[in-house]
């Protein structure tokens, strides 16, 4: 077997750490080095929190795909480092170390070594606007953070491999001005001798540049806290807000992060969905594999359905909103394969009963503006500690036996008689909802117990 077929069969011995690695998202091909009988593989990867901005050396747009909300960050950040894309102000790198088989080894400490300074990257900024929900560092004990702005500095660690195991970390590199190569040494006792592992980007250094302007809102930052999942983002005027820089806005449906059942239905059937109900591999997880592959091939929300607007402020401690829905198009139901899913732990309605009020569309003709809320006082006072004040707009739409085309239009009113308006769209589109299916012809998911099997109701 290659050395590399060792070392990917060490790690899957070993646990999910290259299950974590594939979830977080990766950039390029594996790094083996270490010599002929320690190996170790660096990826690239989308990191656990704070969020992620890179520059892609293209100004091509993103394509529309990349930028569903409900697809989440994964799709966008291995499209940007196929491309080579720079990280900018942070950037994660994460690596597995594999022992050989009759020898353990003591890893003693991590060192971010900056390489040869490069030019500031050009091209189409792209960006997350949260990374909260990432599993990477789970199963990984070796965590660290460095900046590349001051002298290199060994972070201490102390990490046993045993004989033929592996171990996995990450660290999280940050700068404020250095646009430059840069890459990971291990200090590593082996055998009772020092040895120094180098880890990079495929053969490759990684790459890193000072931080750029926001691109994610801080609405968009807000939102994923009542559900709304990690954001893809491009700088370009499709990410749904429209208004000026002391208010944002985000309209989204809810998703299956908020543990509550999900209905969606497509034009055609996904073979894909019943693979991932009959191959149940990570706890926690197959609703939302199913929900992104349904929303990927065409999936629309069926039947009742929640949805929220974030509103946030860094200026106002109050606002007064008036929000309503605007019919883009009605159509007789299309019909299709319907599915439902109930993630493990589901709480029967719970984001009903966060809706204020529910919409319903049965009848609404094209052009037609629905009144949703009045009037509503906001409160936006900052927590402690933060620059941002938020509030969430939960209602629910009922389609009715049709489908329907709409955006939200959020007007907002300060105190001394300032409006502001926002359109919010689905990425640039309208937001769609289908009507409900019989309910004899939805598959119905269900998790159960820690995740250990998957029944298919009838």
């Amino acid at each position: 077997m290659s050395p590399r077929g060792l070392l990917l069969l060490a790690a899957l011995t070993a646990g999910a750490v290259v299950g974590a690695l594939t979830a977080a998202g990766t950039g390029g091909p594996e790094t083996l080095g270490g010599g002929p009988d320690i190996q170790v593989l660096g990826r690239s990867v989308l990191g656990e929190s704070g969020g992620w901005t890179a520059t892609v050396p293209t100004r091509s747009a993103v394509p529309r795909r990349l930028l569903a909300p409900a697809g989440g960050c994964l799709p966008l950040h291995a499209w940007a480092s196929e491309r080579a894309a720079v990280p900018r102000g942070t950037a994660t790198a994460a690596f597995t170390v594999a022992a050989p088989a009759d020898r353990a080894l003591l890893i003693r400490g991590v060192k971010v070594i900056k390489g040869k300074r490069l030019p500031l990257p050009t091209g189409r900024d792209v960006a997350c606007s949260e990374t909260g929900g990432s599993v990477l560092g789970y199963g990984m004990p070796l965590r660290a953070q460095q900046s590349l702005d001051g002298p290199a500095s060994a972070r201490p660690l102390s990490q046993y491999v045993r004989p033929g195991g592996t171990t996995g970390g990450s660290i999280r590199v940050r700068t404020r001005d250095c646009s430059c190569q840069w890459w990971l040494e291990l200090d590593v006792l082996d055998n009772g001798k020092p040895r120094k592992l180098r880890i990079d980007d495929g053969g490759k250094p990684f790459t890193l540049a000072p931080p750029v302007p926001p691109v994610a809102t801080d609405a968009d930052r807000e939102v994923w806290k009542y559900g709304g999942g990690n954001i893809p983002l491009a700088r370009a005027p499709h990410n749904g807000t429209v208004g000026d820089h002391r208010h944002s806005a985000r309209g989204l449906w809810l998703t299956p992060g908020s543990q509550a059942p999900w209905q969606l239905t497509t034009d055609h059937e996904v073979p894909a969905v019943r693979r991932i109900a009959g191959s149940l591999d990570v706890p926690g997880v197959p609703c939302v594999r199913m929900y992104r592959t349904l929303i990927a091939a065409g999936g629309r929300h069926t039947g009742h359905s929640t949805f929220v607007a974030q509103v946030a402020s860094r200026t106002e401690q109050s606002l007064t909103a008036d929000v309503s829905l605007r019919i883009e198009k009605a159509e007789p139901r299309r019909g299709g394969p319907a599915h439902a899913c109930l993630a493990d732990n589901w709480q029967l309605d719970m984001d009903r009963k966060r809706e204020e009020v529910t919409v319903h569309l049965t009848g609404a003709a094209p052009g037609t503006e629905l009144p949703v809320m009045t009037g509503r006082e906001l409160d936006l006072a900052h927590p402690e500690g933060t620059p941002v004040g938020g509030t969430p707009l939960f209602f629910g739409v009922e389609p009715g036996d049709a489908d329907y085309s709409f955006t939200v239009r959020l007007r907002l009113t300060d105190k001394a008689g300032k409006v502001t308006e926002h359109t919010l769209t689905d990425n640039g589109r309208p937001f769609v909802v289908s009507g409900s299916p019989p309910p004899d012809e939805v598959t119905v998911h269900r998790e159960t117990g820690n995740s250990t099997s998957l029944f298919l109701l009838d």
